[in-house]
């Protein structure tokens, strides 16, 4: 009988013991568990902080190269229209020089058009002139 009850009691005793580890693993479990969780809180705080600074920097990174992309597209511009004039008005020179007797031609040619523009207005004038001194000996004629 004896030897029945130290059995018992060593397995209650064992029983407990059990309990009380589970109860222990359990509480080691939550506090690792706990300090997992907050170190990977602390992580997604600090991984979240990097990318809205890399978000910032890539921003401030595409705005200055394309201020530069612009800068440089309006110095091309500058330049090709400038060289585009030089091209133009040196161009209109040496073809001048290069094609000398048809440009005096040319000129000539302008000259003999404003004259002739000026000699047929020179007549129409005449002619208006003419007609209103008719006019005016037949109304005095008629009177």
């Amino acid at each position: 009988r004896q030897l029945s009850m130290a059995w018992e009691q060593w397995q209650q005793v064992a029983a407990e013991m059990r309990e009380q580890r589970r109860l222990l693993d359990n509480a080691m479990r939550k506090f690792r568990n706990a300090k997992m969780f907050a170190a990977w809180n602390q992580w997604r705080t600090w991984a979240a902080e990097m990318r809205r600074q890399q978000h910032l920097m890539g921003g401030a990174v595409r705005r200055m190269i394309m201020r530069q992309l612009s800068a440089a597209w309006e110095k091309w511009q500058f330049e090709y229209e400038n060289l585009k004039f030089m091209n133009r008005m040196g161009g209109g020179a040496i073809r001048r020089m290069l094609h000398r007797q048809l440009s005096m031609a040319w000129e000539q040619w302008q000259h003999f058009e404003k004259w002739q523009f000026e000699a047929e207005e020179m007549k129409r004038q005449q002619m208006m002139l003419r007609r209103g001194l008719m006019r005016m000996i037949h109304a005095k004629g008629g009177c």
